[in-house]
């Protein structure tokens, strides 16, 4: 890309994807208002798939749509990241959003241990170290974003939560070493329609059981909303998690992932707010650790499979 490395580009989709990340906190959460979590899941990654099946046909790159393993599409792309997309939301309905970015903090460390047990990542100390500034980091950052605003979370939503994360980096982990001709975004696109058909078959088992009431919101100001999570939050996001995941490694983008509470403050300037010393100091950490994890040469990069 412009005859940048494969590191920098990589660190700069990384930031770039979790900026557009950072925003699905504020969406979802205002849409949980009037949605239910099962319902919300399919809807939200339904946008997601059209605009990103949408991309890929008109770029001209529509065949790569169809290069997905069927047993991947299903397995990670169906099972993996509905598992996770509907653990992280339900989640959220019993841990507060301070806790809630703590658990995912841990994204790198989760990484490791899967890179570690499949024969891809070596745990030299200069990436352990890396993993340990950028989990505490991400944990100081998060707590930086409402001073007190940690009220009582429930256990079995930290449970909740914590699956979600490692549903997410293994589903991640396997699509990013597959087909690695098949751009990001088509792979995005097919994981986004799988996990859309699987999630409206558990939304429908739910409400046919009565277990999962009717609770949903199809006025404009909503639609806009879920638009936007479609298209850039998740959607766009997704692909430049891909992208960013194949270039450097998913333990590595997954550093970045801890700088979201600093781009949410960010986006809190615009509204009148500040930026804390807490969440300064703790992404500061975090850029410290994403920089160390990256410094060793020799460190395995994922084996991508034809």
């Amino acid at each position: 890309m412009w005859g940048l490395s494969d590191r920098v580009t990589g660190n700069i989709a990384g930031v770039t994807c979790m900026m557009a990340w950072s925003t699905s906190f504020i969406f979802v959460n205002d849409l949980l208002a009037t949605w239910h979590p099962l319902l919300l899941t399919p809807a939200r990654t339904a946008m997601a798939a059209v605009v990103l099946c949408l991309l890929t046909v008109m770029i001209g790159r529509g065949r790569e749509l169809l290069q997905i393993p069927v047993v991947h599409m299903a397995g990670a792309g169906g099972i993996g990241l509905t598992a996770a997309n509907t653990l992280l939301v339900f989640g959220q309905n019993y841990v507060d959003p301070v806790s809630t970015a703590i658990i995912i903090s841990c994204l790198p460390a989760v990484s490791a241990v899967f890179g570690w047990f499949g024969g891809t990542e070596r745990l030299s100390v200069l990436l352990c170290a890396g993993i340990g500034l950028s989990v505490v980091g991400g944990a100081v950052a998060s707590l930086g974003l409402e001073s007190g605003a940690a009220g009582e979370g429930s256990i079995i939503g930290a449970v909740i939560i914590a699956l979600g994360v490692v549903a997410y980096i293994w589903y991640t982990r396997t699509i990013v070493m597959i087909c690695p001709k098949v751009s990001p975004l088509a792979k995005a696109g097919v994981c986004m329609l799988v996990a859309t058909l699987m999630g409206l078959i558990i939304a429908e088992f739910g409400v046919l059981l009565e277990l999962v009431p009717l609770k949903y919101d199809v006025s404009m100001p909503s639609l806009g909303k879920l638009l936007w999570l479609g298209a850039i939050a998740v959607g766009g996001s997704t692909a430049l998690w891909f992208l960013t995941g194949q270039l450097i490694g998913v333990t590595v983008a997954s550093m970045h992932h801890n700088l979201v509470p600093l781009y949410v403050m960010m986006m809190a300037l615009f509204a009148g707010g500040s930026i804390s010393t807490m969440t300064l100091t703790g992404a500061t950490l975090v850029i410290a650790g994403a920089v160390l994890a990256q410094l060793p040469e020799l460190r395995k990069r994922p084996k991508l499979a034809d």
